[in-house]
């Protein structure tokens, strides 16, 4: 079946052509990365442990992450906690129930650290819940928006598989 040299040679060259067309696409139409500019806005994107009951919520832009986590109270606060891995001039946080709220974020208060911050909200758990923050690093501003399932943690085989 394969005795004729050109199918032969087609086979092996095809696959290193694929990957080579991939590379040489990405390097002439993918968005280079660039330095933060002071007064600049940029979005921080929510990972997919952000839509579920992972106990944690990592969002970033580039090398700019942040980790947000929260647990409810039995006296019905939400306390929440961001640890950043770049030091952050200011941190504003709010969690609002409904989409089309326009209540502005409220300032976080600084904990040991400039990448580590926290504020806790006297508020009803909803289904509807979006978490809104804003974050001030390097002169630039990042802000970004998610839903919270993420606060529930729900371990697989009843056990916490969370690092102490």
């Amino acid at each position: 079946m394969f005795k004729n040299k050109h199918i032969i040679v087609a086979m092996m060259v095809a696959p290193l052509l694929a990957i080579a067309a991939y590379f040489a696409t990405d390097m002439l139409v993918g968005e280079k990365p660039h330095k933060v500019e002071p007064g600049s806005n940029y979005q921080l994107l929510g990972q997919p442990n952000c839509r579920y009951e992972s106990g944690k919520c990592v969002m970033g832009n580039g090398n700019f992450k942040v980790t947000i986590t929260g647990k409810y109270t039995p006296d019905g606060l939400l306390l929440m906690n961001l640890q950043s891995n770049f030091p952050l001039d200011h941190a504003s946080m709010i969690v609002v129930s409904d989409p089309t709220d326009t209540t502005a974020p409220v300032a976080m208060t600084l904990q040991k650290e400039p990448t580590q911050w926290g504020i806790q909200f006297n508020i009803i758990k909803s289904p509807e819940q979006q978490l809104r923050i804003v974050l001030g690093a390097q002169g630039a501003v990042y802000f970004g928006e998610t839903i919270t399932p993420f606060i529930d943690y729900v371990p697989s085989f009843n056990k916490d598989f969370r690092k102490p």
